[in-house]
């Protein structure tokens, strides 16, 4: 573990716009196409009110206007993700397809012409459908089939970008797809099988990260993981039953952000959620697995009452999405995966709004916070905002209003983007952090060694100005 050359020291503060390919472009030959498509026990969609993403705002072909767009908000970076379904729709081992290889030269082309430094991502959720019939990850055999797609992807593209993640959020898409069933492959209470296909992905993130590593280029390469840092715990109240806290707990292990942190430092995995009950163990034979970056996803955390129904505490202020905004937390998150020792990114934070009403209390609280994170001597160095443009948002379909650009699928073939009045607050947030932030970093440094040279422990520093600070870690 540790940075690779290529993450200059000299790099500007990383700030821009992350997407997904797919939730922006669409594609129905894939694990999510074929899910939209399904019903419930019940009879009911999978997709709120029956959405398909189909071409949603097709950035894949719309992309030089909406890298401009991201360029014009003040962002130096974007995050995009490969399309394993666009690039090897044939089955494995079979040659990439040359529209699309032409089509991601294309878009990177047009990051290129703004100076936007590109952060790739190779599996956002989505795979070929013909991947998800022979198993997914769930099977370990087909890890290698993701291992030979990745090498090929990078061979391809690994000139045009510095910054690679293998995976976005394995504990997300693994939790919705196995316990919650709002994810494909659309299992519910499968306890071991959430373990495993945590397990599995980061498996593959091993063995990739070595595979590239001794590629053309590969040592030049940042690769790392992304991990969506969440936990849930009860509301603040007078009297809460004890079988709240024990929902929260057991669904923070379900999570797995110690889970994934431990096999990202040591190579040992353990998910235990249930007291023994669906356990799934593993030791990685070659100790601690690659990671040169982390990759963070901050939104919240999730509270809910006695009657375990998402809520707020009292002054927090609720989003369109089933928790409120916790700017406080983000401290939290970026304290969590900084035991990992390599440099982070915050790869997506941003707020579901429809009306453009709670979303400059986000930019305001959390690019706060942000800054604040740095100033205290944490190596954060990005964000990103999620999203540009409102997308399809999984299982939540179009209700869900992430985007600095609202956008709305009806009618039918509507491309009109119309600029929501808080992306001022966020380019000038932008330009502040970008301004100010290598100051912090000088500060920090200084105050790591220490005015009789002795270096100061981050650890220990950090936690004591979090205390002063009110900030406490439970």
């Amino acid at each position: 573990m540790g940075s690779v050359a290529q993450q200059d020291v000299e790099d500007p503060f990383f700030v821009g716009f992350a997407i997904s390919v797919y939730q922006n472009s669409g594609d129905d030959n894939t694990n999510w196409g074929e899910f939209e498509k399904r019903r419930t026990l019940l009879g009911r969609s999978t997709i709120d009110n029956g959405d398909r993403c189909n071409i949603a705002c097709d950035f894949w072909h719309l992309y030089k206007d909406d890298i401009e767009r991201a360029h014009s908000l003040g962002g130096n970076c974007f995050r995009l993700s490969l399309e394993w379904s666009r690039l090897q729709p044939h089955g494995p081992g079979t040659p990439f397809d040359p529209e699309a290889v032409a089509a991601y030269h294309s878009i990177f082309d047009a990051l290129d012409a703004k100076k936007m430094e590109p952060f790739v991502t190779w599996h956002h959720f989505v795979h070929p459908l013909w991947f998800e019939k022979l198993g997914g990850f769930i099977k370990e055999e087909n890890l290698k089939i993701f291992v030979d797609y990745a090498k090929a992807a990078f061979a391809e593209f690994g000139s045009r970008a510095r910054f690679w993640t293998t995976f976005n959020e394995p504990g997300v898409t693994s939790f919705a797809g196995f316990v919650y069933g709002s994810f494909p492959p659309g299992k519910m209470a499968r306890i071991s099988g959430c373990g495993r296909h945590i397990l599995h992905l980061l498996r593959a993130h091993t063995d990739v990260y070595a595979a590239i590593k001794v590629m053309p280029g590969g040592d030049q390469t940042s690769i790392g993981l992304v991990h969506n840092w969440f936990w849930f715990e009860p509301k603040q109240a007078c009297c809460t039953p004890p079988y709240v806290r024990w929902v929260a707990s057991i669904l923070n292990k379900m999570w797995g952000n110690e889970v994934v942190m431990k096999y990202l430092k040591t190579g040992v995995y353990d998910y235990n959620p249930l007291w023994g009950l669906g356990r799934v163990q593993y030791t990685n034979p070659g100790g601690p697995p690659g990671c040169d970056h982390i990759g963070l996803n901050y939104y919240s955390r999730g509270l809910f009452d006695w009657k375990l129904q998402p809520c707020p505490n009292p002054g927090e202020v609720m989003t369109d999405m089933p928790y409120a905004l916790h700017a406080e937390g983000l401290l939290l998150a970026v304290h969590g995966v900084s035991q990992l020792g390599v440099p982070i990114y915050i790869t997506e934070t941003g707020v579901a709004d429809d009306g453009d009403s709670v979303r400059p209390q986000f930019i305001q609280s959390y690019m706060s916070a942000i800054e604040e994170a740095v100033r205290l001597g944490y190596d954060l160095r990005g964000v990103m905002y999620w999203t540009l443009v409102d997308n399809f948002e999984w299982a939540f379909g179009y209700r869900m209003k992430f985007g600095m650009y609202y956008w709305d699928p009806v009618p039918e073939g509507n491309q009109d983007r119309k600029l929501h009045a808080s992306a001022a607050l966020l380019k000038n947030w932008y330009k502040r952090l970008v301004e100010r932030i290598p100051g912090h970093r000088r500060m920090a440094e200084s105050l790591k060694k220490g005015e009789d040279g002795e270096q100061w422990s981050s650890g220990e520093g950090i936690a004591a100005c979090l205390k002063e600070n009110c900030v406490v870690f439970a």
